[in-house]
This record gives structure tokens, sequence and C-alpha cells, in this order.
């Protein structure tokens, strides 16, 4: 938190102002790093007070690659009592959703699943490609989804050239990125 914190007040004191879409305005410091000393703590970079438990429990059941709701309940409760609620529970439930879930506490494709089975379309003969997002694609070759555990990859490159400066998890199916995407990338600097 102190390193935040004291981040925070840099950019406040040297950073330049510049305008923004929103006509509030930002200020920026361009090339700011930050470090954590993981052996302290997980570095939880916010001023605000967090539901460390929910968060936890979000983040293993996206590593699990888990796309059911009820799921989540257990890890987080310890039932997928229907009396308890998670942060997904909304979405799980919604009448706009609930025709095209697969069974109760379907959630699709969120984003433990892109992370775990990312699918990736390779071009075969003949056929069509539906995305995630429901858009189907014609093609005179054909199209063969090859699923990709980006977590996976991820670790294998790290072990393979932990130097390497292209590692880079995209944390999701490119053809859902939009612009309210949370979990969007991460990349891996060469000082690991």
């Amino acid at each position: 938190m102190k390193v935040y914190q004291h981040a925070l007040q840099t950019v406040l004191s040297n950073g330049t102002q510049r305008g923004d879409r929103t006509g509030t305005g930002t200020i920026s410091l361009f090339g700011m790093q930050q470090r954590y000393n993981l052996a302290e703590g997980f570095p939880a970079v916010t001023t605000k007070k967090l539901a460390w438990k929910s968060v936890v429990s979000e983040l293993l059941w996206f590593i699990e690659g888990s796309g059911d709701e009820k799921r989540l309940r257990e890890i987080l409760h310890g039932s997928a009592e229907s009396s308890k609620t998670t942060i997904w529970t909304d979405n799980a439930t919604a009448p706009y959703w609930k025709p095209r879930a697969k069974f109760d506490g379907d959630l699709g494709r969120v984003y433990g699943v892109q992370w775990r089975k990312w699918r990736s379309p390779e071009i075969v003969q003949g056929g069509s490609f539906t995305n995630d997002l429901g858009h189907t694609f014609s093609l005179e070759g054909g199209v063969t989804i090859r699923e990709v555990d980006q977590l996976i990859e991820l670790i294998n490159g790290i072990k393979a050239d932990p130097h390497d400066e292209d590692i880079y998890y995209p944390a999701g199916t490119q053809a859902s990125y939009k612009p309210w995407l949370c979990h969007r990338a991460t990349a891996l600097p060469n000082s690991m």
C-alpha cells in the first residue's frame, strides 16, 4: 500500500495534466514503475476496502477455468447452496442469459473459461466459425477449433525463457475484447 500511495503522490507532484474523453482530465507520468516484494504479501493496489475472500475465491475460480457460478459459491462459501450469492449470481440468473445457459449456474465463456480454454480457430477444409459473441463467419476453407490453455502456455514460456521480453497473457479470446473487459491482459517484463 505504501508503494502505491508513494506512486500516487509522485504522479500528483510530477505528472502532466491531460484532457480525456470524459472532460474530467487525467494526470499522467510516463514510464513510472511500481515494484512489490511478494514475500511481504499480496499487493492489493487500492486505497479502498477489499472483500479479500471474494477476490481470492474469484481468482481461484478463474485459474480453475470454471464458468459455473455454483462452483464459485462452493469456493467462496464452502457450499453451492442457492441462498449464498457471489458477484456473478445476478449474471447467472439474468432473464437475458437463462435461455442460453447450458445448465443451472452456467455463465458461458467467462474469464476463467477463456483463460484455460481459449478457442483458437484454424482454417481447414470447408465450413464456418462462430465466435464467442455469436457472430458466424463462412469461409471457403473450413475451420477447426483448437483450445489453448493460456495459463499453461504462460507458465511454459516463463520456464523456457524467463528473460523473454514477449511473454504476454491476453486473458481472453481476442474476438471477445471490448473496452469494458476487466481482466484484459498482463505483460511480463524481462526483469522477473
